[in-house]
């Protein structure tokens, strides 16, 4: 019997998930809701590619790492706003900030989106 899609990602996570998000930090940092995204050693030149946060949440990592959810949210929210979606950028905050209030830096980011 093989498993199936769904099972393997169950059972081992999305690994790929983060791969593709330190691939997209290379090109495009927004500060992930902690670090001032202009700041000399962390600025970046490139184009947000808003696609690359939409990937599967690797319970794994995140387990291990909690700020890895986040991180990813705060990236894709960062992004949107730097394409001129500000609006998007704090509805995908707001869902957030609504589910687990008194994260601080999630709800200091939405208001410089709102």
């Amino acid at each position: 019997m093989r498993p199936t899609a769904a099972f393997a990602l169950a059972s081992t996570g999305a690994p790929s998930s983060l791969a593709r998000l330190v691939r997209a930090r290379v090109g495009f940092f927004g500060g992930a809701c902690l670090v001032d995204a202009t700041r000399a050693d962390v600025a970046t030149t490139g184009t947000p590619e808003v696609a690359a946060y939409d990937v599967p949440l690797d319970f794994y990592a995140a387990y291990h790492v909690p700020f890895f959810s986040t991180w990813a949210i705060c990236e894709k929210a960062a992004a949107l706003a730097a394409s001129g979606d500000r609006e998007g950028a704090a509805a995908v905050l707001d869902k957030v900030a609504g589910k687990a209030p008194n994260r601080t830096w999630i709800e200091q980011a939405l208001a410089k989106y709102r």
